[in-house]
């Protein structure tokens, strides 16, 4: 069943290059996110040269929304190596229709935002609407940048991490935190 929305508490664009959250309370006092998950492509092979890796990535849309439970009881407990946050909370996707009455109410109830919380709520809004193409004027090129350091550390990382999120395998997100000691995976 689709939460209603109560109260707006807040939104922001998430830093994997785009992807955007709307946090608001039901009715029934819970906290929820309604998630648009950006999505790229590799546009041409990665460039080497003195200052590390270069990969021209493309904006290619964004996955359908999902709405993700809030409360902390009902996400995986942190560990020494491992801090879950908001986004690892149980998740659904939602259709597009209803995720444009929740973006509706949303903007319908929200006050007070600065100017950049007002940019990505209107861009939330032109995603939802658009179902999943990227906002008009938006910025569909980029290119990413990691020094030879990062990148060796970035890799080890990767073979150590735990999906934060799995929304049936469609919404996956990895922890990016160095540690002393890497773990095995069993």
């Amino acid at each position: 069943m689709l939460p209603d929305v109560r109260r707006f508490t807040g939104v922001e664009m998430i830093r994997d290059g785009g992807s955007f959250a709307a946090e608001f309370e039901s009715s029934d006092g819970n906290q929820y996110i309604l998630f648009t998950k950006v999505h790229f492509a590799n546009a041409g092979p990665p460039k080497k040269d003195e200052h590390g890796d270069h990969q021209e990535k493309e904006l290619v849309g964004y996955d359908e929304p999902a709405i993700i439970d809030c409360d902390p009881a009902k996400r995986p407990q942190d560990t020494e190596k491992a801090r879950y946050t908001v986004l690892s909370g149980p998740a659904s996707r939602v259709p597009w229709d209803q995720a444009r009455q929740l973006i509706g109410k949303i903007g319908d109830l929200a006050q007070g935002l600065s100017p950049i919380q007002a940019s990505w709520l209107k861009q939330m809004t032109a995603v939802v609407e658009g179902e999943g193409h990227p906002p008009p004027g938006s910025k569909t090129r980029s290119t990413w940048h990691r020094g030879r350091s990062a990148v060796k550390m970035i890799d080890a990382i990767r073979l150590h991490s735990q999906p934060l999120l799995d929304v049936n395998a469609a919404v996956p997100f990895e922890i990016v935190q160095a540690s002393a000691q890497p773990t095995t995976q069993s």
